[in-house]
């Protein structure tokens, strides 16, 4: 076959673009080389065309970017948009804080008049969220440090035995070995310097790896799981965050973020809700002072949710009652009112 013939052959194959197939490409170099850049520059200019076989959308973009938010393959990045607007309040969102918690609404951060004495500037964001345990201040939370600052905050015995044995367990080692230390500690203490080693896998990404505050992805997080654009989220928004965050093969991940954000709803949560400004109060741990606070000057603390009426909770979510929901809101705080300055709201 001399050359002609082959030239006939590539350029009378119509399935390609410039008429050439994979299978009939010439074997001079050049023939090569010229092939590439017709398809490349014929591939520029062609319009996009949605697939045949789908009635999907074609890419959905915003109009404060000038590039594609969400694609038609992959419905999440609908459902789940990104919160597009955060840097209207927040200087530079994507980039981390390392010693303060801002949000669109506290831009500021929190004045925790708590930790003054503490330098808490000198501590990253989730140092901060655990100084509430340690609070001689010498670097160490001891079993009985995480016991005692549970109960501080209202739970029960039972449940501050449980959290102490998750946390100082599960935690002890790694935040150890961030400090330079290869042997597990026969005490069990979670060591603040190291702290940002016990960072999880299948979380909401707010902290990052040295544990500084990203604001964009804790706005992310109101922006996709708050499905009414209400500035709080409710036991099943929190549930299907959750879910939706959950990475392969990470099962402690799961029961790291069950175990966190349960807890959390427990303490936060006022008609089913967790607010967008408690949790992030949460996360630089400004949250718990003001707590003890309450508690200590006999005010007690109005919200959260006795473990004792989960079980009716999760009936009002299965039948959609709202009005018993309301009920038993109302019967949650009473109890909260009564019973917030002394023994245990949080009882199993």
């Amino acid at each position: 076959m001399n050359v002609d013939d082959e030239r006939e052959i590539i350029t009378s194959n119509p399935r390609s673009p410039n008429n050439y197939h994979p299978e009939y490409l010439p074997t001079h170099p050049m023939k090569h080389t010229e092939y590439h850049m017709q398809s490349h520059r014929q591939t520029e200019t062609m319009p996009h065309r949605p697939s045949p076989s789908r009635g999907l959308p074609p890419a959905q973009a915003d109009d404060k970017v000038d590039f594609a938010l969400a694609v038609p393959h992959c419905p999440e990045t609908s459902q789940r948009p990104q919160a597009v607007d955060a840097e209207e309040s927040i200087s530079r969102p994507s980039i981390a804080r390392a010693n303060i918690a801002v949000s669109t609404e506290h831009p500021a951060g929190s004045h925790n008049r708590q930790l003054s004495f503490a330098k808490n500037k000198e501590y990253t964001v989730l140092q901060q969220h655990v100084l509430f345990w340690d609070r001689d201040m010498d670097g160490a939370i001891y079993p009985l440090d995480t016991y005692r600052g549970f109960r501080d905050l209202g739970f029960s015995i039972l449940f501050s035995l449980l959290s102490m044995f998750i946390i100082n367990v599960n935690f002890s080692y790694p935040t150890r070995l961030a400090l330079g230390g290869y042997l597990p500690d026969p005490l069990f203490r979670v060591y603040v310097g190291g702290v940002h080693k016990a960072k999880h896998g299948s979380d909401s990404g707010t902290y990052d790896h040295e544990g500084r505050f990203v604001p964009q992805a804790f706005e992310d997080m109101f922006s996709k799981w708050d499905a009414d654009r209400k500035g709080a989220l409710s036991f099943v928004e929190l549930w299907r965050m959750i879910a939706g965050n959950r990475l392969v093969v990470d099962p402690f991940g799961w029961f790291a973020a069950i175990f966190e954000f349960g807890s959390t709803w427990l303490l936060l949560q006022k008609d089913g809700m967790v607010s967008k400004e408690d949790l992030r109060r949460t996360y630089d741990g400004s949250i718990f002072w003001h707590i003890r606070e309450q508690r200590l000057r006999g005010k007690g603390w109005d919200k959260g949710f006795g473990l004792g009426n989960v079980f009716d909770a999760a009936v009002c979510y299965a039948t959609g009652s709202k009005q018993k929901w309301d009920e038993l809101s109302k019967k949650s705080r009473r109890e909260v009112r009564q019973r917030g300055s002394e023994g245990s709201l949080y009882s199993l």
